[in-house]
């Protein structure tokens, strides 16, 4: 019988080699369509075939991967239907939570964020779309944590990864107003919420 200690390490490897594998593919270093080799990755990831294996059949049940059997595995193309569905939960989990983001947030808070969209414009500006990304994803998790709604954001991280795709393949061709779109709502609201206030101490 396996060692607590070597139950912890083989949970910690699986863990692992999905989570490196599924970070190349929704980054497009693995591209859509790509054949993908257990053989191959088990070596360059330095483990067994195993928890690659595993990898792939969790990445199977995402649509991230295709598995033929006598064929081999295959990088799934983009969903474009998909990716429209994961768009919208995102959109509509960030607009649900703005009233509770505005209960909760200070002007530092607005500078956190205001210092992330300024490093978003420098990558952008770079044409760096995976840093971009990163950026942009850490933008809007700190949106989510600032109202109180991290659990949301865990379940909009886990069910987006044609989204991401998408967004990778698309940033390039972007025009920058357009990442700022929620940073200004925000702005917007922040400051009427104040001006409100005003009004009733005002009063």
């Amino acid at each position: 019988m396996p060692s607590p200690t070597n139950k912890a390490q083989d949970n910690s490897i699986r863990e692992n080699v999905y989570r490196v594998i599924r970070e190349n593919i929704t980054s497009l270093q693995l591209a859509p369509g790509t054949t993908v080799s257990t053989q191959e990755l088990a070596a360059k990831l330095q483990v067994s075939r195993t928890p690659v294996r595993e990898a792939f059949i969790r990445l199977q049940k995402e649509d991230l991967v295709e598995i033929t059997p006598q064929k081999g595995t295959m990088v799934s193309r983009i969903d474009l239907t998909r990716a429209e569905k994961e768009r919208f939960i995102r959109e509509s989990l960030e607009t649900a939570i703005l009233p509770l983001f505005l209960q909760n947030c200070t002007e530092p808070d607005l500078k956190e964020l205001e210092l992330l969209i300024e490093k978003q414009k420098a990558c952008f500006a770079g044409l760096k779309p995976l840093e971009f990304i990163a950026l942009d994803n850490q933008f809007h998790q700190r949106f989510f944590e600032l109202a109180g709604q991290d659990l949301s954001w865990d379940v909009v991280a886990s069910t987006n990864p044609h989204y991401n795709r998408l967004r990778v393949l698309t940033v390039q061709n972007a025009i920058p107003d357009n990442f700022l779109n929620i940073y200004t709502m925000i702005i917007t609201f922040y400051f009427v919420k104040q001006l409100n206030a005003e009004g009733k101490d005002g009063n």
